[in-house]
């Protein structure tokens, strides 16, 4: 039954979007894996309607949720480079932020904003399916923001989902303590299940588009958000995570295109003018990338967003400026180990000596090692490169080596190791 019921409001909700082929690419509740379906061609640009929503029952009660970030990690992050060559997870990340990065749902408890920053649009609140919140569901909601640990929350939210088997909100707070408990699989299910019995709630839509989409289900995250957007297309939330699907999809202009409307939308929000910035470093659209980094940077200060800028004036090869973000990002963070690592870099940089200073390069790459308890093959490779400017091969040679160790098939990390050895056997031989 539930099956057919996902089916049945998908056929309502999500056949505008020519992408998927079928209903059932969106929420087949026994899919294990993405199903392959061309990718998307881009967003809906003449949706302008509205829909409205009404309750399912009388509310009860609202309470504040924990949201979702409709932003994304996205395997290799610009860098001065841009290398692509690396799917791991130890490829450079941009540096985490703690909390959820950009708007968030009615209510939900995010990064500490500044007095003139607005919580959220008075468009994002009123479109929202209203919610039937239980007495017991209130008590479990109000536990975990209080800090409760998915672990703890899983079990609680699946007592009340059994005892509550038609409520929307119980299956959605099941969903989401199981993503955060890195149980992908059953929490996207249990929002599937939410959607199914309120599927006019785009805020169900989205926050399910972007787990899938942290789950590589591209296709399913394009149709889910889509349907997210034409509800309610004056979302700049469900506009921005449009464009991380279509970010991570490698759809460039789409990209920059929602990411646009997002910030159109709501003016005042940084998280959506850093997104819109890495869509124009990935075109390599430098010049522009900074002034919308800059715009970000204005709105709130962050650390992640002058790395970005400074990678972007990097390769203007205006090091100077770069020299200085990188530094103004570990004074917002000192313990951002993507900071130091750029620094360094700038800092042993073989082509360009102007900054170079063997020690702080050392210094700066040691502590981006430390932070990552050396894990991160990328940052090992930092490590070495600012020994081999100091002339100090043999510990070069050793951080190289656990970089390859790490992700034995970069081809570029084997290559440079390859050089380093060179080097240390020259200096041997002199």
């Amino acid at each position: 039954m539930l099956r057919l019921t996902i089916i049945s409001f998908l056929v309502l909700c999500v056949s505008l979007s020519a992408f998927a082929e079928s209903a059932v690419d969106l929420l087949d509740i026994n899919t294990g894996a993405p199903v392959n379906r061309p990718r998307p061609s881009g967003p809906d640009s003449k949706s302008s309607e509205q829909k409205s929503t009404t309750p399912d029952a009388p509310l009860k009660e609202v309470i504040d949720e924990p949201g979702f970030k409709a932003s994304v990690k996205i395997p290799g992050r610009p860098s001065p480079k841009f290398d692509q060559s690396s799917t791991n997870s130890n490829s450079i990340p941009t540096p985490k932020i703690k909390g959820w990065a950009v708007p968030l749902e009615e209510g939900a408890s995010g990064p500490i904003r500044s007095a003139s920053e607005p919580a959220e649009s008075t468009t994002e609140k009123s479109s929202h399916a209203t919610e039937v919140i239980s007495p017991s569901l209130a008590a479990a909601i109000a536990k975990e923001k209080a800090g409760a640990k998915p672990a703890e929350m899983i079990p609680l939210y699946k007592a009340i989902v059994a005892a509550e088997k038609d409520s929307a909100a119980a299956h959605y707070r099941l969903g989401l303590a199981q993503l955060h408990g890195v149980e992908t699989q059953n929490g996207l299910l249990e929002m599937e299940a939410a959607i199914a019995l309120q599927p006019k709630n785009p805020k169900y839509l989205c926050d399910y588009g972007i787990s899938a989409l942290r789950a590589g289900w591209i296709e399913k995250s394009y149709a889910a958000i889509q349907a997210a957007i034409t509800i309610n297309p004056n979302s700049a939330r469900y506009h921005s995570a449009l464009g991380d699907v279509h970010l991570t999809a490698q759809h460039i202009p789409e990209a920059i295109d929602s990411y646009t409307r997002a910030v159109k939308l709501d003016a005042e929000n940084s998280a959506y003018f850093y997104n819109l910035g890495l869509a124009f470093m990935r075109c390599n659209e430098y010049k522009r990338a900074i002034e919308i980094f800059s715009e970000a940077i204005r709105i709130k200060p962050v650390s992640a967003y002058h790395c970005s800028r400074g990678l972007a004036f990097e390769n203007l090869k205006v090091h100077k400026n770069a020299f200085q973000d990188y530094g103004i990002a570990i004074k917002l963070d000192k313990n951002n180990p993507y900071a130091h690592y750029l620094l360094a870099g700038i800092c042993s940089d073989r082509e360009d000596p102007t900054y170079t200073n063997k020690f702080e390069a050392i210094e700066h790459a040691g502590k981006a090692v430390a932070l990552t308890n050396g894990k991160n093959a990328q940052y090992l490779m930092g490590l070495a490169r600012a020994y081999r400017v100091a002339r100090d091969y043999e510990r070069a040679s050793d951080s190289a080596k656990k970089a390859v160790e790490l992700e034995p098939a970069r081809a570029d990390l084997r290559r440079e190791y390859s050089e380093i050895v060179a080097s240390k056997m020259q200096g041997i031989e002199k």
